[in-house]
């Protein structure tokens, strides 16, 4: 949500995160939950920032739970794309 401190926060990043990921076999995607239609029932929004992991086998939607740092995204994703 543009108004939530937290996601104004975060926004840098993820920027980053995906930038140091663009040769990798993931897509970091921010969508504005105020403002865009979403399946809510795949991807159930209860606060900001909420943060999903879709894997590309399942198509089925993850919330991510972990830390908020880059080190903690790069970790997560490192976990899941070695899989």
């Amino acid at each position: 949500a543009p108004w939530c401190g937290h996601c104004k926060q975060l926004a840098p990043v993820l920027d980053s995160l995906a930038k140091a990921h663009a040769d990798k076999p993931v897509r970091i995607a921010k969508i504005d939950a105020t403002a865009n239609d979403f399946p809510q029932d795949a991807f159930p929004v209860q606060g900001f920032p909420t943060m999903f992991f879709v894997p590309k086998a399942t198509h089925k939607p993850e919330q991510y739970e972990g830390g908020r740092s880059e080190e903690d995204f790069t970790n997560f994703l490192a976990s899941k794309i070695s899989a």
